[in-house]
């Protein structure tokens, strides 16, 4: 994120996002608390989150998860590129890469 990496356990703690196309919501994890709320797509590969919920308990990674939250409110874009999609700002500046 913003260029740094991310650790992985490949287990569902690590964070994630899951996008449903058929009612535009995204739901995930910042590692620690459940994410969800709404997403548009639209043409010229725009993509805008709307208000994101996430549950509020205690965590280690408070502070990552944090920036995530306020990193999607910036995406304006999104590209897939080489098996990843990368989520970018207004001036097409990539913000996060997915995996």
């Amino acid at each position: 994120m913003l260029g740094v990496p991310v650790q992985t356990s490949n287990s569902l703690q690590d964070a994630h996002l899951i996008f449903s196309a058929s009612d535009k919501t995204v739901t995930g994890s910042g590692s620690c608390n459940r994410i969800s709320g709404p997403y548009e797509m639209g043409k010229k590969h725009s993509l805008k989150f709307g208000n994101l919920a996430a549950t509020r308990m205690t965590c280690q990674n408070q502070a990552f998860e944090n920036k995530l939250l306020e990193t999607l409110q910036r995406v304006e874009f999104y590209q897939v590129s080489t098996g990843e999609l990368w989520l970018k700002d207004s001036k097409k500046r990539i913000l996060l890469k997915l995996r």
